[in-house]
């Protein structure tokens, strides 16, 4: 298995959230918070942002990082697309997933199983970032930090637009952490952690932690709201 199949593979993982909803127990301060916060981006027709990246996998002697441009759009469409430090591209329109990377010449969709997992992980990420809570209650227990907390910088890499992110990236943010409920799920993913910025409630980190030590961050910026996209943004067109 090549480095970028395992990068793949552990990301894929955050598939599982999606799988057990068990019933809700209590309403629990936290979740309340954390649904005020994703109601106010209701009114948010589509976001664009840059990323940074930093897997850290028990089978890597270094973390591996990497950066790209993620852009969302109402009801259900996703672009999520790698720039460096090699180029790929997913595409969610509807119930499709259109996938790309530098080494094939042209755009196709994902088999039945992985195109499933690959449109859970998408929406799950632009459903919170659009305002759809959902009911995290019956899927999560709920923690909330006592205000806004200290956070690491993303890495500072030796790129114009990722050296920019670390920059500006904040010092404090207000965090959530979503454990699951389902045993099976919490077996292979610990925790989900949602960093948002206090006052504007833009989210700009995202930190999943997995079994054995296993950790992928995710941390945005240069964030857009209601940009105007091309007619192709969310079509499987040109290269990645």
């Amino acid at each position: 298995m090549t480095r970028r199949q395992i990068v793949w593979t552990a990301g894929l993982l955050f598939a599982l959230l999606a799988m057990s909803r068990p019933p809700a127990t209590a309403r629990d301060p936290a979740v309340v918070d954390l649904k005020h916060i994703l109601a106010d981006f209701r009114g948010v027709h589509g976001l664009s942002m840059q990323f940074i990246c930093e897997k850290k996998l028990a089978v890597l002697k270094q973390p591996f990082v990497s950066g790209g441009t993620i852009a969302m759009m109402q009801p259900d469409r996703v672009r999520f697309t790698t720039n460096w430090p090699y180029r790929s591209c997913f595409i969610l329109r509807g119930d499709r997933v259109y996938m790309r990377t530098e080494n094939n010449r042209r755009w196709h969709a994902g088999k039945a199983s992985s195109q499933q997992v690959v449109r859970r992980v998408m929406r799950q990420f632009a459903g919170w970032s659009l305002g759809h809570a959902g009911d995290i209650s019956r899927a999560y227990d709920v923690l909330e930090s006592n205000g806004p907390v200290a956070v690491a910088p993303p890495p500072n890499k030796p790129r114009a637009r990722s050296a920019a992110l670390w920059k500006e990236f904040p010092k404090q943010l207000r965090l959530f952490t979503l454990i699951p409920k389902s045993r099976t799920v919490h077996q292979a993913l610990g925790s989900i952690r949602l960093g948002f910025l206090p006052g504007r409630h833009q989210l700009r980190l995202i930190i999943m932690h997995f079994g054995h030590g296993n950790e992928s961050s995710y941390w945005m910026g240069r964030i857009r709201v209601n940009p105007q996209f091309s007619s192709d943004k969310f079509s499987p067109k040109g290269r990645p």
